[in-house]
Formats: C-alpha cells, structure tokens, sequence
C-alpha cells in the first residue's frame, strides 16, 4: 500500500515559505544599497528570484531521481 504524501506537503509548503520569506528579506535589507549602487532598487530581488526560479525545477529532477533510486 503506497504511503500518503501528507507529510511532504507540509515540508514543501515550508520550505516554499522560507525562500519567500528569504526573498523579502533581501529586498527589505539591500534596497538603499542598490538603488545606490545600480540605480534600481529591486536589483537583488529580481537576482534572488531568478537563481530561485532557475533551482526549483533542478531540485525537482534531483529529488525525483533519488526517489526512484531508493525506491528500488
């Protein structure tokens, strides 16, 4: 009988949370400095968000590959 899922919900919904948290973390404490130093003050934003778009998908292969490894 296969195993619910539960768990990992709210282990994905938390760890979805902390990156955002994290993200408005960086823009709270690094606007002043880029706006100073590159003239647009959602500069580090915009990096945390891409690297954070670009990683998802990534984990996603990597997470199902070592379940299906395990899982043998």
């Amino acid at each position: 009988m296969p195993r619910r899922l539960e768990n990992d919900r709210w282990l994905f919904g938390t760890t979805i949370a902390l990156c955002l948290i994290g993200v408005v973390m960086i823009l709270s404490a690094s606007a002043v400095t880029a706006e100073q130093q590159y003239h647009h003050s959602y500069y580090f934003l915009a990096r945390q968000a891409a690297w954070l778009l670009l990683a998802a998908p990534l984990v996603e292969t990597i997470l199902g590959t070592i379940f299906v490894v395990v899982g043998r």
